[in-house]
């Protein structure tokens, strides 16, 4: 069962990374993914993703507590989906990114026969800001193209758009709860 909306409330109120955890590590809403993905975690991560957004509209949250939220929620989130999303918000960032020269590793990484990579996944994380804005025009493109995108890339693209502001964390985790699978 879903907990109480003002447990919620208090819980992100608290900003306690370990009651955190346990909530949704409860729901199977794990680090490396979710065990398993269906109507309870997602209800749940409407509400957290929603309460979340309303709470950082006026205060932010630690950094520990946002980095564990994405940790365990990123792979319920459909990435093509919070890229479109993404570009409408920001088109004249993305439309100056384009061409923009992205590492080899995370093109070959995510073309038509995208694979996963641990390394991958780190070299995401150690993207400068202008790169980072290459690679989102890059994905804006593929998605067209139909480039695949494994889920284990979700959660450094998702961090990297909380670090380098690409647009509010209140809007974020709306558009994470929208773009949820």
């Amino acid at each position: 069962m879903i907990p109480k909306r003002d447990d919620l409330i208090k819980l992100i109120r608290s900003g306690d990374t370990s009651d955190l955890n346990y909530v949704l590590d409860s729901f199977g809403l794990v680090k490396k993914g979710a065990i398993f993905y269906g109507d309870s975690q997602r209800n749940l991560l409407n509400a957290v993703f929603g309460l979340v957004s309303a709470h950082m509209h006026s205060k932010p949250l630690k950094e520990d507590f946002i980095t564990e939220l994405i940790a365990h929620t990123a792979a319920c989130c459909e990435m093509y989906m919070l890229i479109d999303l993404i570009r409408v918000a920001i088109p004249d960032k993305i439309k100056e990114s384009i061409g923009r020269y992205i590492p080899e590793c995370i093109s070959a990484a995510i073309s038509e026969q995208g694979y996963y990579c641990d390394d991958v996944a780190a070299d995401i994380l150690d993207l400068d800001e202008a790169d980072f804005f290459a690679m989102i025009a890059y994905l804006d493109a593929g998605c067209e193209l139909g480039y695949e995108l494994r889920v284990g890339y979700n959660a450094p693209i998702i961090r990297q758009l909380h670090k380098y502001h690409v647009i509010g964390d209140d809007l974020l985790f709306s558009y994470m709860a929208l773009c949820l699978r």
